[in-house]
């Protein structure tokens, strides 16, 4: 005797096990957003920008190595500022 097959909703919790999230896809950065955005990045757009992960963002954040703007929960970074820590963190070619 067979079981029937279980759509993904009707299958049943196994106790301690979390359900996995799905992945949120990573954002695009087009130059229609660079024109229509504005000054300031959220963290997405803001890694996406500079070419680094949005943890690895984050934690530069939270050791203090760029500056950034609080927006009431939200956290926003200056395009300027991440123009600068690119400048600053370019290593010259040897000549």
């Amino acid at each position: 005797m067979s079981m029937p097959a279980l759509s993904p909703t009707e299958i049943p919790a196994v106790p301690g096990v979390r359900p996995r999230r799905a992945r949120r896809a990573k954002p695009e950065l087009t130059a229609a957003a660079v024109a229509a955005g504005g000054d300031l990045l959220d963290v997405p757009s803001a890694a996406a920008y500079i070419g680094v992960s949005v943890g690895t963002l984050r934690n530069w954040l939270s050791m203090r190595k760029l500056a950034y703007v609080k927006v009431g929960r939200l956290t926003k970074l200056s395009r300027r500022e991440l123009d600068r820590f690119i400048a600053a963190n370019t290593v010259d070619a040897v000549e």
